[in-house]
């Protein structure tokens, strides 16, 4: 199973991100807007507590390096890699946030696969997202999960969250040229959850071509105003780690 690590941001002082970021990420912390900042960084601080966490397990309980040793950079995909002390960990990251709320999942890519996750905020949805989102069966699937019928905002934010994991775990497997979008992804449920609860048995299918399906296994948690939801893309189908080095 993933490691997941969830974190509510509090007040951000001037020595959290001094000590927590390295140089480079300082550098992109500092051009961010003051609004911005706050989101992001609490991506960021869910991402190290979790990688620090998963270093001192594999250290056998020796102090993990310090947050600043640990730097989250973007590959061509927009996926994140983790270099430590500059050399490259070979571990799948995915980290979302929302607001205060900054969610973080790491799995083995040899093992479990490649991991994505996120998170959103229960609110109305714009029709045209949720056309832009969701098949036709889909919107039925969602019918019968809300008794307030398939426009239920808890219902279409669900979707929403299980369906960007999965693109952001599936992302980075495909061709560059290959369009994703979120109505490409089917959702597949067994068990049907109720007045909010989150079903069972999920998982979002992605069909390539005619006759071929890769089904990536995800969860999905509510807190409070929160959807939070995690996917894992099987080894089978997971890209090649990128080059070492920064």
């Amino acid at each position: 199973m993933p490691r997941l690590y969830r974190v509510c941001c509090p007040s951000i002082s001037e020595e959290l991100p001094e000590a927590w970021l390295s140089p480079r990420e300082r550098a992109f912390y500092e051009r961010c807007s003051p609004r911005r900042r706050r989101s992001w960084w609490v991506g960021r601080w869910a991402a190290k507590a979790l990688l620090r966490e998963h270093l001192r397990a594999e250290g056998g309980g020796c102090p993990p390096p310090s947050p600043r040793e640990i730097e989250i950079v973007p590959t061509p995909s927009g996926a994140p890699r983790v270099l430590v002390k500059g050399e490259l960990l070979e571990v799948s990251l995915s980290l979302a946030h929302c607001g205060d709320r900054g969610l973080a999942g790491l799995a083995d890519p040899t093992r479990e696969g490649r991991i994505g996750v996120d998170i959103e905020r229960v609110r109305p949805v714009h029709p045209r997202l949720a056309e832009r989102l969701l098949r036709p069966e889909e919107r039925k699937l969602l019918e019968e999960l809300s008794p307030q019928g398939g426009d239920d905002p808890c219902t279409l934010v669900l979707a929403w969250t299980l369906k960007e994991a999965a693109y952001k775990a599936l992302r980075p497997a495909l061709p560059s040229e290959v369009s994703l979008p979120l109505r490409a992804l089917r959702l597949r449920i067994r068990d049907r959850g109720r007045g909010g609860s989150a079903p069972d048995g999920v998982s979002v299918v992605y069909a390539p071509e005619e006759g071929r399906e890769i089904a990536l296994p995800a969860e999905a948690e509510r807190v409070g105003d929160f959807w939070l939801a995690w996917a894992l893309l099987p080894p089978a189908f997971s890209p090649p780690p990128p080059p070492k080095g920064p």
